[in-house]
Order: structure tokens, then sequence, then C-alpha cells
């Protein structure tokens, strides 16, 4: 019985040692204190999935490893860590797209009234307003809107999947 005991310590002591260590990694991370691992073969990888994007290594692919510190540096660069700051998954283009849908849906509206109203005035129709018309504009206006909201969800959505190897 007690080497099962032991064992399963161990195994408890390792598995705290490896969070301790990703925690420790995270932050590091986090802060930029990191070493650049470039590909030699400078070709996308899930082991390097990072790329410069400017600068003397521009285009080439690395990973990051935090750089090694000793427990009284690691304490102390904790303490100007905000522990609330996390990866952002936010992406400016999706928020973008997002805005942009919602302008779609609104301008769309108000160009049926218009529409519709313009068109109901006229010799062509008996009614004060072209329900036709103006359900024809606002159906576009619904699918574009929709699709350019999809779209910024996607983006977003992607973004969090890169985001996600650097949370955890």
């Amino acid at each position: 019985m007690g080497q099962l005991v032991d064992q399963y310590l161990q195994q408890k002591r390792a598995e705290a040692a490896r969070k301790e260590y990703q925690e420790k990694a995270n932050v590091l991370i986090q802060e930029g204190l990191v070493i650049k691992d470039y590909n030699p073969s400078n070709i996308y990888s899930d082991d390097y999935p990072n790329c410069d994007w400017d600068g003397p290594n521009a285009g080439r692919y690395y990973r990051v490893f935090p750089i090694a510190v000793t427990d009284d540096e690691y304490e102390e660069i904790k303490k100007y860590h905000d522990s609330k700051k996390t990866f952002s998954s936010s992406n400016g283009i999706a928020n973008d797209l997002k805005v942009i849908s919602i302008i779609v849906y609104i301008a769309t509206f108000i160009a049926g009234i218009v529409l519709g109203s313009t068109l109901g005035d006229s010799i062509f129709s008996d009614n004060d307003f072209a329900f036709g018309s103006a359900f024809i504009v606002w159906i576009y206006g619904l699918i574009s809107g929709s699709i350019l909201l999809g779209l910024s969800e996607a983006v977003s959505l992607l973004q969090s999947l890169k985001d996600k190897p650097n949370q955890e």
C-alpha cells in the first residue's frame, strides 16, 4: 500500500510542478520576456506558429520560450505583472466588420423607408408607400449585414484559436 501512495504523491507533485512552470512561463511570455527560436526551414508549422512582420526577420516563423529567471526575479516580475491582464482575443478587423454590419442594417432600413415613400408617391403607385420596393431593399440589407456579421464572428473565433496556445 505504501508504494501506491508514493506513486500517487509523486504523480501529484509532478503535476503541480508542471502547472507552476506553465503559470510562470505564461507570465513571462505575457510580459514579453521571451527568446525567439526561428524555424530553420522558414515554413509555418504548429511548432512555429508566430511570424515577424517587420524588422530584419520579417516573414520568418518562430516560437517563443520564456527566458530563464531565478525565483527572486520571478517574484519581482509578478509584482509588476497585472494578474488580470490576459491575451486579448479582440481583433480590430472583427470589430470593424461588426460595426460595418450594424451600419448596413441601419442604412438599408432607412433606404427602404425612403425608397418606399418615394416610389409610393409616384404616379405608378396607388399606395402611399411601396412595400414591395422597401421589402427588397430590407432583404438585401439583412442578407449583406448578416454575412458581414458572420464574417466578423469567424475572424473573432480564428483569433481566439490563434491565442489559445498562448493562454494555456
